[in-house]
């Protein structure tokens, strides 16, 4: 399909056009970076609550168009073609849902993510973006590749941190905003609401959304993932890219070229996100925890990691037909990845940083001394929530 030319352009209004649901296309690849200019303007009918979302592109034959909200199901769109191009309005998108598009052609795969009422700051921009110079300058950066600020993760935090300024994700305590209730004369959204990310509070829980502790106050955090490790880029770069090079959730990096394909689900804006993962979430944890690659029936087998026992992690919660214990199958209210449910390692922790309790004093693969490892849960809860002894 070669490079595609998307111009998607958000503005406000309630008219959708549907055509029957397909399931999901997963594509054998995706090559390169692709241009996908992104503009929003505001919906003259609607413009507090809503958002239109016009696409452009220059048309290839074979190209399908479809949207989704969760990533399973894709209903097929009636692009309007021209002339070497090609075009789609959606109108009445929520503000703070996420409408997803994507453009397949044979084997290529062209992904979408658009955040109605904000732009994307890392992809989709406009011929004539001001985004750039949040990030670089031009002539006196202090840094390489013309970057802002004293660490590449301080620049990171200028949006996603404390102050929230750029991003509806507020990685620094863990929150994200969503669509407060509307009110009941203007039937306008007044205040937003804070809810809990799917990635945890990396320093501080200072919006509340993760529990309190017995005082009433907002629980601490009691771990989280350290910023200054080695891998390809260093503190947030080592986890996710600044642009969107691959079509990859969340901007994340595969330790290979697997396509880390998952969705964070919230099609109305008004609810926490729900994750949606499919394929490759462990490959992002693989480019530095190499230690926990650990394949069927390591928990079992002393011959992986220098004869040591490890719980498998990319396997289902079923075991050659039974349950890992010899029992019924196990059920779990924990995430788990594709159909039927793998587990994968942020089954058991939280990628950023977690409130909860219970040290762990072991020694493991270098991390030394009490911590609670980023569990999502109290003590050994992860254990029962899956296993039920």
């Amino acid at each position: 399909m070669g490079k595609i030319k998307l111009g998607i352009f958000l503005t406000f209004a309630a008219a959708f056009f549907f055509t029957m649901p397909v399931p999901v296309v997963k594509a054998a690849s995706i090559s390169g970076p692709l241009p996908v200019p992104v503009t929003m303007t505001p919906n003259i009918s609607d413009p507090q609550n809503k958002t239109d979302i016009r696409l452009e592109w220059p048309f290839t034959t074979g190209d399908i168009l479809a949207k989704s909200t969760d990533g399973n199901t894709w209903t097929v769109l009636n692009p309007t073609i021209g002339t070497g191009t090609a075009s789609y309005s959606e109108q009445g998108v929520p503000n703070w849902s996420i409408l997803y598009f994507q453009i397949t052609n044979g084997t290529s795969r062209v992904r979408i993510d658009t955040f109605p009422p904000d732009i994307n700051a890392h992809a989709n921009y406009a011929n004539d973006t001001n985004m750039c110079k949040y990030c670089h300058i031009t002539h006196n950066a202090p840094r390489p590749k013309l970057l802002r600020g004293t660490s590449t993760s301080d620049l990171c935090f200028t949006c996603h941190g404390f102050m929230n300024t750029g991003s509806r994700y507020n990685v620094y305590n863990g929150a994200v905003i969503s669509a407060g209730p509307k009110d009941p004369v203007t039937g306008l959204v007044t205040v937003l609401n804070w809810q809990k990310s799917l990635g945890g509070p990396y320093n501080a829980n200072t919006m509340g959304v993760w529990g309190q502790d017995g005082s009433g106050q907002n629980s601490p955090v009691t771990s989280s993932h350290p910023l200054d490790m080695t891998g390809p880029g260093g503190e947030c770069l080592s986890c996710h890219d600044s642009h969107d090079r691959n079509n990859n959730y969340r901007l994340l990096i595969s330790n290979d070229a697997t396509v880390i394909d998952a969705y964070a689900v919230n099609p109305m804006g008004d609810a926490p996100e729900r994750p949606n993962y499919l394929d490759g979430m462990n490959k992002v944890c693989f480019n530095c925890h190499t230690y926990y690659m650990t394949p069927t029936g390591s928990g079992h087998i002393s011959t992986w990691n220098n004869n040591t026992f490890q719980h498998s992690v990319g396997v289902t919660l079923s075991w050659n037909g039974q349950s890992a214990d010899g029992n019924i199958n196990l059920t779990t209210t924990l995430p788990l990845e594709g159909t039927p449910g793998k587990i994968m390692c942020i089954t058991c922790h939280l990628p950023h940083g977690t409130v909860s309790s219970g040290l762990e004093t072991g020694s493991v693969s270098g991390y030394l001394g009490p911590g609670t490892r980023l569990k999502r849960k109290d003590n050994r809860a992860i254990c029962e929530d899956c296993h039920k002894k």
